[in-house]
């Protein structure tokens, strides 16, 4: 199944984040990798800033659902 630009950014930006960290990553570079240009990553996010707090917020949201179906 392919993803939508949406999630191939999310993905990019979890991958070159963890490998390079936030500061020397690029918003060019996560459009690169996500293949998507650039613009098309400022419609789902309004900065690089957003894309990470999005990020996070799925992860603690993702474990919480983990922790749910433990209990």
């Amino acid at each position: 199944m392919e993803l939508s630009p949406k999630e191939r950014i999310i993905e990019a930006a979890v991958k070159l984040f963890s490998e390079k960290g936030f500061d020397a990553t690029s918003v060019d570079e996560i459009a690169k990798l996500a293949e998507v240009n650039k613009a098309m990553i400022y419609y789902y996010f309004s900065s690089k800033e957003e894309l990470l707090s999005s990020i996070i917020k799925k992860s603690i949201n993702d474990f919480t659902s983990i922790i749910e179906e433990i209990d």
